[in-house]
């Protein structure tokens, strides 16, 4: 199943396993991983119009679903799919530093471990070098009149992302936007 979201200067597509509740191991997972990968880039390339010499592109995957975000290469921005299931709050104790706390109590109790991983993984991602910056680089924060969430990055208080999120089933989604170039319009709601 492909569905498709109008996200700030860009696309989000989803690709969903249509069979999630066979679990995938090993060969298998990676193979549908690549391939729900490969048909969200195409269909987000397409919603959006561009070829990908003139994008921005941002990939997700998990269990044989897949989001791409797609938008204008001025932009810079990342998403992350994860299963809510399967981000335990081990996890998240894992990657939060004690500044990251504060944001993370304002996170709805239901996804707040799932959340804190996406967002921080988004993040890592718009920088282009995740490996780098996840998960001590990426700080979560709450903008003081807004209580919105929003990511910095630690090594410069200057770069920060606006965030949107989403659930799909046992699915989050969570993007990243920066916030230096972002535009007014934000057309992907939370839920709660």
């Amino acid at each position: 199943m492909v569905q498709r979201y109008d996200a700030v200067d860009g696309w989000l597509v989803l690709v969903l396993n249509a069979d999630g509740a066979t679990p995938l191991a090993g060969r298998a997972r990676r193979q549908a991983d690549e391939r729900a990968a490969y048909r969200a880039r195409v269909a987000a390339l397409a919603s959006w119009g561009l070829r990908a010499f003139q994008a921005s592109i941002s990939i997700s995957h998990t269990e044989g679903s897949a989001a791409a975000l797609v938008g204008v290469r001025e932009r810079t921005f990342g998403v992350d799919l994860v299963r809510i299931s399967r981000v335990a709050p081990k996890h998240s104790r894992a990657i939060l530093t004690h500044s990251d706390r504060d944001a993370f109590a304002v996170m709805p109790r239901q996804y707040r471990d799932a959340l804190a991983w996406a967002l921080k993984e988004a993040a890592a991602k718009a920088t282009g070098a995740a490996q780098h910056f996840f998960p001590d680089g990426v700080q979560l924060m709450t903008d003081p009149l807004t209580r919105r969430l929003r990511v910095r990055l630690a090594d410069s208080l200057r770069t920060t992302f606006d965030t949107n999120w989403f659930v799909l089933g046992d699915l989050l989604c969570a993007t990243v936007v920066s916030a230096a170039r972002s535009s007014a319009r934000a057309s992907m709601a939370h839920q709660a």
